[in-house]
């Protein structure tokens, strides 16, 4: 058989019986920008056009104040100026206003917000809002939930609990659900997660799950740390896993905390090539993410660029655009010069200088304050009493 008549034929099939070839299937419709060109890459191989993968679930995780929440106000705020809207599932009743708007660059006035009690009102939530969304704007919208965070949202039965008195009869306790069993939150997570996700699919809408860690006890061999919230099904679920920790803190010459200096790996992707690194990634408090930091690793690797001496790199071609552009750079900062994007745009994936200048806007005091002269950078276990959580194993 001809090779255009079988494809006739498969197409004819596909129309029938509402199938379709992996190739459309498998397609990302749109990545969500995370504020930062090296995340963007090893999130998805893109950079100014990257991020986390749209119409699928990605999982953001690590140990306490390590920016999680921040990365979901971040692409809160990108999925906005792309025109979508952007829904936060405030799971720990934690969220300000005034951080989303200074550090993630959200549009607070046009987030909505929910406050869901337990895996079964979450469900509830993520679904109505979804239709009603794409009701009034059709399926075109982009959509972004982020659920901060998985690691405390409760099964039905837990919240039940609360109305209970303070001393409940056996009948009190079964009509709230009964006795505690075993691995209830995770089945629970994993009822969500099963349901969830070729819904979220099925309406061209994204979810962004920040997940806490612990440190399993009794632990001899190997890495103790566990997920807190969704059992092992997250892992399988997301399309993107990750991992954040936290190795230097940033301050003034004085001693004024400004920010945490962050690392982050691709534990999982279906987009892109899994297990990529990067660090250096720089997070200042009232001006958030440094769209620059890890990216001078991540060009390296992606072959864009090339050692030419002693602190010295030159941009290859196709990218260099013709010219013979030369750059120096620190390995130890892992960050590039802003001229080096203007100059030759292609290397972050840019059809212009105008944009990437337009691209940068939101984070142009994030830019200023990381190639000021009074920045200081100690690794973090260096003042315990400043930064005792954040100390972050190497993996």
């Amino acid at each position: 058989m001809a090779k255009s008549k079988q494809k006739s034929l498969l197409d004819d099939i596909q129309k029938e019986t509402g199938g379709q070839s992996l190739k459309l299937a498998g397609e990302v419709p749109y990545y969500i920008n995370t504020g930062n060109l090296s995340l963007n890459y090893i999130c998805s191989g893109k950079f100014i056009t990257g991020g986390i993968p749209g119409g699928r679930i990605t999982e953001c995780y690590g140990p306490p104040a390590s920016a999680k929440s921040l990365w979901g106000y971040s692409c809160l705020g990108s999925v906005q100026r792309i025109g979508g809207i952007g829904v936060l599932l405030d799971c720990e009743r934690a969220s300000g206003a005034e951080f989303a708007s200074t550090a993630g660059h959200v549009n607070c006035d046009e987030l909505i917000v929910y406050e869901p009690n337990c895996y079964e009102h979450l469900e509830a939530k993520v679904k109505v809002a979804t239709k009603a969304i794409r009701k009034h704007y059709g399926l075109d919208k982009p959509i972004l939930f982020v659920l901060d965070s998985i690691g405390v949202v409760s099964c039905e039965r837990e919240w039940k609990e609360l109305d209970l008195p303070e001393n409940p009869t056996a009948t009190d306790i079964k009509n709230a659900g009964g006795n505690q069993r075993p691995g209830e939150r995770a089945k629970a997570a994993g009822d969500f997660l099963r349901k969830i996700n070729p819904f979220l699919n099925e309406q061209n809408a994204t979810m962004f799950v920040i997940n806490q860690t612990r440190n399993a006890i009794g632990v001899m061999f190997g890495s103790p740390e566990i997920p807190a919230g969704g059992g092992e099904a997250l892992k399988f679920y997301a399309s993107c896993r990750l991992r954040t920790s936290v190795g230097k803190y940033i301050e003034t010459k004085g001693g004024l905390p400004l920010g945490i200096n962050l690392n982050f790996a691709n534990k999982k992707s279906r987009s892109f090539i899994p297990g990529l690194k990067t660090t250096g990634v720089q997070l200042f408090f009232q001006e958030g993410v440094n769209p620059l930091g890890g990216l001078l690793s991540i060009l390296l690797q992606s072959g864009r660029i090339e050692l030419s001496g002693r602190g010295r790199y030159k941009v290859l071609e196709p990218w260099a655009d013709g010219k013979e552009y030369v750059f120096t750079s620190s390995q130890a900062r892992n960050d590039v010069p802003l001229d080096l994007l203007l100059e030759t745009p292609k290397v972050v994936d840019a059809k212009n200088q105008e944009e990437v200048l337009e691209w940068l806007k939101p984070y142009e005091g994030a830019i200023k304050l990381a190639t000021g002269d009074d920045l200081v950078e100690k690794q973090a276990d260096e003042d315990p009493e400043f930064i005792s959580e954040l100390k972050s194993e190497e993996e």
